[in-house]
């Protein structure tokens, strides 16, 4: 990605992983987290906020990524989705001006 903001970092975590903590991930501090209903993390220090899961995932997150350049967010879909394949699976998903990657961390 070549873009001059930096891009905001997704960290989307399948329903069959439990993040330990809310405040951090891989060591980098949660702007925020954006969770299904029934995944709604307890006592989290940072702003956490319903995911529209009426709509696809992809879609939800680009138009989060104006909101959270530079940041990363905690995403704690309720149902396996895509781009989530595996429920043991995190995707990090980086979105800028110029386009998305998408990598894959197997948590197992």
């Amino acid at each position: 990605m070549s873009d001059l903001q930096c891009p905001a970092t997704f960290h989307v975590v399948g329903p069959g992983v439990t993040p330990e903590r809310h405040d951090l991930v891989h060591g980098a501090p949660i702007a925020a987290v954006h969770a299904a209903a029934e995944r709604r993390p307890e006592g989290a220090n940072v702003e956490v906020a319903e995911l529209d899961e009426d709509r696809p995932l992809d879609v939800v997150l680009v138009e989060l990524s104006d909101l959270y350049r530079g940041l990363h967010v905690l995403v704690l879909p309720g149902v396996v989705s895509p781009p989530v394949h595996d429920p043991s699976d995190e995707l990090v998903v980086r979105i800028d001006a110029d386009g998305r990657s998408i990598e894959r961390v197997d948590r197992r």
